[in-house]
């Protein structure tokens, strides 16, 4: 933010400019502008900011790992389809623990070549995701301006992304009903509701991202 007093960028929320300390209380900075044409300085610092911090701070570090290991994944193989067939392996004979790197080798090299291709741009998609989670959050922790329109989009495209890959899915193997459909529906709702509370959230606060 600036200095009311001489415009020197400090640190949001200083109580005193570093460079000519001017008290930076939004009462002080009121006072300041009192008799002025200019309109008061907000209160901005009494806006919680919890979710914003939970945000920089813990989600989007836990997506992109998670959108990382999960790439790796889809790359290597269908983590159901290695589960399946390690389990399948597992109820046919008694497997040793030295036994278990081997067989979820042979698992991701059984994987089905018509789901193969599709898993393998699904698991690339979700190494650009990663990504994308860490870029922007930096963005967001520098309070840059289109940070906050950056993260509705970030909540919106894998989720459509990750819909699309289920139904292909789905078609390819066959396993369509209504009940997949409803709760791909039931999915892309919720995190409908969970983008519209985003924007609600930031636009509150968009004067925080001036940068």
């Amino acid at each position: 933010m600036l200095c009311y007093k001489c415009q020197n960028t400090i640190p949001d929320y200083s109580l005193v400019c570093t460079n000519c300390g001017a008290e930076q209380s939004v009462l002080s900075r009121n006072k300041a502008h009192a008799g002025t044409d200019s309109a008061p300085i907000p209160n901005i610092a009494a806006k919680p900011m919890k979710w914003f911090n939970f945000l920089i701070y813990f989600y989007l570090f836990y997506e992109a790992a998670s959108s990382y290991m999960s790439g790796i994944t889809y790359i290597l193989g269908s983590f159901m389809n290695i589960s399946k067939l390690i389990s399948d392996s597992m109820s046919e004979v008694a497997i040793s623990q030295a036994q278990m790197p081997e067989i979820v080798f042979t698992c991701c090299s059984q994987f089905g070549s018509q789901f193969r291709v599709v898993d393998i741009i699904y698991g690339l998609l979700l190494f650009g995701f990663a990504a994308w989670a860490i870029i922007l959050r930096f963005k967001l922790a520098k309070r840059k301006k289109n940070a906050p329109k950056l993260l509705l989009w970030y909540l919106s495209v894998p989720a459509v992304v990750s819909s699309i890959y289920n139904v292909v899915y789905m078609i390819i193997s066959k396993t369509t009903g209504p009940e997949q459909i409803i709760l791909l529906a039931m999915m892309l709702a919720v995190q409908g509701a969970i983008v519209s509370a985003n924007y609600t959230y930031f636009k509150k606060r968009e004067e925080l991202f001036e940068n």
